[in-house]
């Protein structure tokens, strides 16, 4: 599961992503569930990005789940979820990034950890979108299994695409097997870095640069 994600360099999206607009937004340090933030989606003969939703919000038919959201579809089953078919078929997008947060348990304690590429840049999640109940476009984060260096922390992690692969997941259509298998897996652990942080992310509405800072010395349980 991915459940918070960092875009600390929205300033790169427009370069990563071959975009020749992308809407003014600050640093984001710890974007949570139901919160805006940045998509890239399909657009014309190119891409374009937008802001939306963090979530899909449960159809009123689910019971006890009015106003729920979901906020990551499984790379294994995407395609039979009536959840995520039309979107996995129609509106794929990309999810700007530039690291993503899990956490261990440590006594009574959930330990997070921040993973990132080498030189912390910006990357894209495969993502699905939806239109949304209220005109305002929500998304979901694929996943996959985790790699070595996220697994001894969590047993999932969010698809990171190769920004070769980029042009292919946006166009609609179904994916051949072949190019599910390719892009629907696990971000090479070489380059991928884990770093443990602070408890300050633990709360959704902390959102500055200390979240992302590493932790000094010991890992100190009762701080926060």
């Amino acid at each position: 599961m991915c459940g918070r994600y960092t875009l600390t360099s929205p300033r790169e999206v427009a370069q990563g992503f071959d975009l020749k607009v992308v809407p003014e937004i600050g640093p984001r340090f710890n974007i949570a569930p139901s919160q805006e933030s940045l998509i890239v989606v399909a657009a014309g003969e190119g891409a374009e990005a937008r802001s939306a939703i963090w979530g899909f919000t449960l159809p009123p038919r689910d019971s006890g789940a009015a106003g729920r959201r979901v906020i990551n579809a499984r790379s294994e089953d995407v395609e039979k979820r009536p959840l995520f078919r039309e979107s996995f078929t129609e509106r794929r997008c990309l999810v700007p990034a530039n690291g993503f947060y899990e956490w261990t348990r440590i006594g009574l304690s959930r330990q997070p950890y921040y993973f990132s590429l080498p030189d912390s840049s910006v990357f894209g999640f495969a993502g699905l979108w939806s239109p949304g109940p209220d005109d305002r476009p929500g998304y979901v984060i694929m996943t996959t299994e985790a790699n070595e260096v996220v697994a001894p922390i969590h047993g999932r992690m969010p698809v990171i695409l190769r920004s070769q692969d980029y042009s292919s997941w946006l166009a609609s259509g179904g994916l051949p097997d072949d190019s599910a298998r390719r892009i629907l897996r696990p971000w090479p652990a070489e380059k991928l870095i884990a770093t443990p942080v602070g408890m300050r992310v633990n709360d959704p509405s902390t959102d500055d640069e200390t979240c992302v800072l590493p932790l000094q010395g010991p890992v100190d349980l009762f701080t926060y």
